[in-house]
């Protein structure tokens, strides 16, 4: 049997009832549920939660016009942070949905990078370290025969729930991308 060692003010307290009055009225004896892996990969890299309408929140963010997006209407929005969000429909008659979030590494010069728990780490075994750190969940798998091209020339990846993170290093083993896919969407 463990005793418990308490200090002389505290048996004090307790002889006297001194601590009743302050005492709480209810005690909760189930502690929070912990985040699922995925809700707490996705408010990693930016607050606005997978499956946000563009319509809903397209006022915080800024449209990035690259490769002819307008045409095809695949445009991708940056939040002020830097983090880069796209969102997709299946038809015009649905709403766009936010699917992916990304961070493109060189857009983060000197800054610390708040996805995954990156930070300031740039080269692979120092980001890779901070990934697995930043929740030991992470399954992160780094195979040279499986880079989808996505996020660099070398890749690490992980599934998390619906989803999946891509990291992307260059030849140099340098961060180039991080990338968040909520869920299979096409």
């Amino acid at each position: 049997m463990k005793m418990l060692h308490l200090p002389v003010a505290a048996l004090a307290m307790i002889a006297t009832g001194a601590c009743a009055a302050s005492a709480p009225t209810a005690v909760s004896a189930t502690p929070a549920a912990p985040a699922t892996l995925q809700d707490r990969v996705d408010s990693s890299f930016s607050p606005l939660a997978i499956n946000s309408r563009l319509a809903d929140v397209k006022a915080g963010l800024q449209m990035i016009t690259e490769n002819d997006c307008l045409e095809m209407d695949e445009c991708e929005w940056r939040d002020a942070e830097g983090v880069r969000h796209f969102f997709w429909s299946d038809s015009s008659d649905t709403p766009k949905l936010l699917v992916i979030k990304f961070v493109v590494a060189s857009e983060f010069e000197g800054r610390a990078i708040s996805a995954l728990g990156i930070g300031n780490a740039r080269m692979k075994a120092d980001v890779i370290d901070r990934v697995r750190a930043f929740d030991p969940r992470m399954q992160v798998e780094c195979d040279g025969k499986n880079v989808s091209g996505n996020v660099g020339v070398q890749e690490c990846a992980a599934t998390v729930g619906d989803g999946w993170v891509q990291i992307g290093f260059d030849a140099d083993d340098r961060l180039t991308k991080i990338r968040f896919d909520g869920y299979q969407f096409i």
